[in-house]
Order: C-alpha cells, then sequence, then structure tokens
C-alpha cells in the first residue's frame, strides 16, 4: 500500500460563510481521505508524484448546502482534477 500525501495550502471559498470554513475544511478532508481509499489515485504512477498546483473546477453549490455537504462536493472537485 501506498502513502499519499495531499497538502493544500490554499483553498479558495468565495461567496461561502467565513463562520463555516472549518467544517468545510473538516469535511474536505474526510471525503478526500473517503474517495482515495476507495478508489485510490490512478494518475500518479503516470505523472510526477509533486505538483505545485492543482486547479480543480468550480464547484456549484445549492445555496442552502451545509457545510458538510459543501465540503463533500468541493472534495469531488478536487479528486476530479487529481485523476486528469
Amino acid at each position: 500500500m501506498k502513502e499519499v500525501t495531499l497538502r493544500i495550502d490554499e483553498l479558495v471559498l468565495r461567496g461561502l460563510p467565513a463562520a463555516h470554513r472549518y467544517a468545510i475544511a473538516d469535511a474536505i478532508q474526510q471525503e478526500l481521505t473517503r474517495l482515495v481509499g476507495a478508489h485510490g489515485l490512478p494518475a500518479i504512477g503516470s505523472r510526477s508524484r509533486h505538483q505545485d498546483r492543482v486547479q480543480a473546477p468550480q464547484a456549484m453549490l445549492p445555496a442552502d448546502a451545509s457545510p458538510d455537504r459543501a465540503g463533500r462536493i468541493i472534495a469531488r472537485a478536487i479528486y476530479g482534477s487529481l485523476n486528469r
């Protein structure tokens, strides 16, 4: 089993309440952990193991999304950008 370390230095969350930032960050971490555990990172073998920047697509969030749901949606966008 390979160890995967994903460090997010900056995550821009425009339009979301600042008070939810930690709950959203926790949900992102939990969902990314789940996704990598369930599906791995198949693109890692074909690319450099270090990337300075990954540009994830904008995640469209429902207006009434809870911090947990917002985090899961954002994590899926991040995960999808890693597997390109």
